[in-house]
């Protein structure tokens, strides 16, 4: 890769422009990254924390550390056609295709290698355009659906179910309701208006009196990001949680990137000569409480509603999980009346099933003993179902999990 070519000022003619540039700059950054990790040049991260990647697997380092294979392959399938559905094997089948290829290019023009993936991918995208050309469909891409905002920062309201950090002093687990943020891309708010400032303390405020607003029942406000390692993450007031493993998601390559949307060479050439990262991704996280007392404006400070788990709640649906089960398990014994027999011994279940859902999928679990289903034609045919019910149960858990906390933010 030609690291000068990378130094050279981007000069898009408007910001959505100047990122495609940006993007095509990092893109080859990451092929050059892995290019060096595959010929043993450097180690990932400087083999600081754990990677858990075989640097002799070449389509692994690809999917790790570059979004060639995954863009390409969904270029593809948007030019198919109309009523072929998408199937699993079609995707690792176009993964070997599109692995394959770019293997050929490395080993037969090492030296060009970077530029025929990039040229590739391009030839890729301009066959999914040509392809929808003239219909009513969009090009779609790999991006997240947009996120809720405030100012500045993106968020969503989620659990942290799969334990992405924890703390035994601030008693935060898997049950943890959290409010996750990122910083959107800073250079776009600049190159728009100059005056943007790097210190997001006015986003912080209107996130603040969302959280009042509507988001009373948070219960820690996180990050995932470069960002969070930074004196910036700091001054802030954000604790940090280093898991010491190797994270190069979206979110680490922003740190080669300047807040006017060009690349920070220096940094690129330092990562690239040793593999070792200026800042580590780590998790940042504040209690709601104290980001309150911290970005509250001073006009909505006094006497706030909050709401907290309501601790014997969670041990009622354990309960709860475990009587059903019984219906699960005696299956050959149960009767229509039985299962109603066992549901209204329960609390949470027997109310959940009295709401216009319940009562549905109740209605059709019996009606499945009626026809003497066997427990597994059930769950095959229940399965259909399963995204809905979890998603109904969790909308009807959440109005009884919380109880409302008064607090004082002065």
């Amino acid at each position: 890769m030609n690291l000068e070519s990378i130094a050279q000022p981007i000069q898009g003619h408007n910001i959505e422009e100047h990122s495609e540039l940006l993007d095509e700059k990092i893109t080859a950054i990451k092929l050059e990254y892995v290019d060096r990790i595959f010929l043993k040049k450097i180690a990932p991260f400087g083999e600081q924390g754990e990677s858990h990647v075989d640097v002799n697997d070449f389509t692994g380092l690809l999917n790790k550390y570059t979004p060639v294979l995954s863009r390409a392959i969904n270029y593809r399938r948007n030019t198919l056609p109309e009523g072929v559905d998408w199937k699993t094997e079609m995707y690792a089948s176009l993964e070997k295709e599109f692995s394959d290829k770019i293997l050929s290019f490395y080993k037969n023009d090492h030296e060009n290698w970077i530029q025929k993936t990039e040229e590739f991918l391009q030839i890729e995208k301009a066959k999914a355009i040509v392809t929808i050309v003239g219909t009513n469909s969009t090009l779609t891409t790999e991006q997240e659906e947009p996120k809720q905002t405030a100012g500045l920062i993106h968020y969503d309201i989620e659990y942290n179910h799969n334990n992405f950090f924890e703390s035994t002093e601030d008693k935060i687990n898997k049950d943890t309701r959290c409010m996750f943020i990122h910083l959107e891309s800073l250079y776009k708010k600049i190159l728009a208006d100059a005056s943007t400032s790097i210190f997001p303390t006015e986003s912080f405020n209107k996130l603040a009196e969302q959280i009042v607003d509507t988001y009373s029942s948070v219960e820690v406000i996180a990050g995932h990001s470069w960002v969070m390692n930074t004196a910036i993450a700091k001054r802030a007031g954000f604790k940090v949680i280093d898991n010491n493993v190797e994270d190069v998601t979206g979110a680490f390559w922003g740190q080669f990137i300047d807040f006017k949307g060009q690349i920070n060479i220096e940094r690129v050439k330092k990562f690239l000569e040793t593999g070792i990262p200026p800042y580590k991704v780590v998790w940042g996280y504040m209690k709601t409480e104290d980001f309150l007392k911290k970005y509250l404006p001073k006009g909505r400070r006094g006497k706030i509603i909050l709401k907290e788990p309501n601790p014997e709640i969670a041990k009622k649906v354990e309960k709860d999980s475990q009587l059903l089960k019984q219906i699960q398990d005696n299956w050959d014994k149960m009767t229509a009346e039985k299962i109603d027999e066992i549901i209204s011994q329960s609390e949470i279940y027997r109310e959940f099933f009295q709401t216009d859902f319940g009562k549905k999928y109740l209605e059709r679990i019996k009606d499945l003993k009626r026809k003497d289903k066997t427990i597994d034609e059930v769950n095959n045919i229940q399965q259909s179902y399963a995204g809905q019910y979890h998603e109904e149960f969790d909308i009807f858990l959440e109005k009884m999990k919380f109880s409302e906390k008064e607090v004082i933010i002065e």
